[in-house]
């Protein structure tokens, strides 16, 4: 294919004969998290010619005499494939992934290993009691936040944030602190409005900004923000937004997630953003509840586009922060920007996405408590009136429960619903008893 300035020039060739022999080339990522999934490129080679791409007709296939590939996942349970390719990371452990064309089989596997959870890799829980340094409990003390004007300590595990209007008064978090993260997962304890400076009132105040800044390519009318994520608990529309903008200057076309009110007066509310081009999504959960998503471009899925010159070796949010040098908590991008009125209790960064189950899990933990990593879980059962309550260790990693009427191959395990609490160390869960049966288990 050639470009003329115009159009695309599409050259054909003549494959030379039947196809000879399928074989797929590496995968983005060959560790992944649940919830992720990425594109296999199925490629074969003709007589004539070689590396033809299978996962969809080239130009020169015909596609009513082409054999569509038929997908193999060694381990359903970690890893399905769909009829396009699409490989999704669905349990932990490791799986394989064949392919069949016709008569042939492919030439090599994809092997895939799947991790329950993310890692946690910045923790601040602010419980200093004077100076201006907030340890990073996780990442150590290259990674120590600094608090600047008059953000303080309140002695009692939050820093406080006077909601200056200047934007003045804040926590700058080190440069390169999310960089190179290909999905990330922001999570935070925070009270809104509530400050011993009064109540807020203030447009665009955030509780986080992460990413570039531009004083030589400022936007009259929005400052110098650009290439960013961050949250905003009271947007100039009334909302609570979290954004990915992959432009600067200015605000042109950022992905928005905005939850239908602001967050003014809510105290120790648990924030949890999710920004996962690996997931395909963007997403917001209050309280442990998922409360606004949006479709985030999943550059991973798009081989042709993930070899390119522009996103070699990245993922689209990789690409967009960069070096990252810009992290605030309680401050914008924006010059115009107010700062943020209230105080933040925890604030966490996780190297991948959390899931709806992991982030239910932490909230009914509350903010001192870390998710368990344990794989060895045991169920205990009690019965209370009508209700069956099913209980499980906090060391946990296995936080979904799910019920069927029956075991064996015809059982279908459904997600219980109903409120995670935790008491004396356990995750409890209640939901009313039907059917002469009930079978319970946990699962990722």
């Amino acid at each position: 294919m050639s470009d003329n300035g115009t159009n695309a020039i599409i050259t054909t060739v003549s494959l030379g004969g039947a196809l000879e022999r399928i074989y797929f080339k590496p995968l983005p990522k060959t560790s992944v998290l649940t919830s992720t999934f990425q594109q296999a490129s199925l490629v074969g080679d003709y007589p004539s010619v070689t590396g033809v791409l299978l996962s969809s007709s080239e130009p020169g296939l015909d596609p009513a005499t082409f054999s569509h590939p038929l997908y193999t996942s060694s381990n359903p349970k970690v890893v399905t494939v769909d009829s396009n390719g699409v490989v999704s990371a669905v349990g932990p452990g490791s799986a394989t992934v064949t392919a069949t064309v016709g008569a042939l089989t492919s030439t090599n596997t994809l092997s895939l290993a799947v991790q329950l959870a993310p890692s946690l890799l910045h923790r601040y829980s602010f419980n200093e009691t004077s100076g201006t340094t907030a340890a990073d409990s996780v990442g150590g003390v290259a990674w120590n936040a600094t608090l600047v004007g008059s953000a303080s300590f309140s002695g009692t595990g939050q820093v406080v944030l006077d909601g200056n209007t200047n934007g003045a008064d804040y926590v700058q978090l080190p440069a390169g602190i999310v960089s190179g993260l290909n999905d990330v997962t922001i999570e935070a304890w925070a009270s809104f409005g509530v400050s011993p400076m009064g109540s807020s009132t203030n447009n665009f105040e955030s509780l986080f900004a992460f990413g570039f800044t531009d004083p030589d390519n400022l936007d009259s009318t929005y400052g110098d923000g650009g290439n960013y994520i961050f949250f905003q608990s009271h947007t100039g529309g009334g909302t609570a937004t979290a954004s990915y903008g992959p432009t600067l200057p200015g605000n042109a076309a950022p992905t928005d997630a905005g939850i239908n009110s602001t967050l003014d007066g809510q105290t120790n509310m648990h924030i949890v953003v999710v920004f996962s081009p690996s997931s395909g999504s963007e997403s917001v959960y209050t309280n442990g509840v998922l409360a606004a998503t949006a479709s985030l471009f999943n550059l991973l899925i798009n081989p042709v586009a993930y070899s390119g010159p522009l996103f070699t070796n990245s993922s689209i949010l990789a690409h967009t922060l960069g070096a990252d040098p810009n992290n605030y908590l309680g401050h914008s991008l924006y010059i115009a920007d107010p700062g943020l009125l209230g105080s933040i209790d925890e604030f966490r960064i996780y190297n991948g996405p959390l899931t709806a189950a992991q982030v239910a899990a932490d909230y009914a933990l509350g903010p001192s408590q870390l998710l368990g990593t344990s794989t060895t879980v045991s169920l205990s059962v009690s019965r209370s009136g009508s209700n069956v309550v099913i209980s499980w260790p906090t060391s946990s990693a296995y936080l979904t429960l799910r019920s069927s009427p029956v075991l064996g191959p015809g059982a279908v395990w459904t997600p219980v619903s109903g409120p995670l609490t935790v008491s004396d160390v356990k995750y409890q869960m209640t939901t009313p008893i039907t059917g002469n049966a009930q079978f319970f288990c946990l699962t990722p």
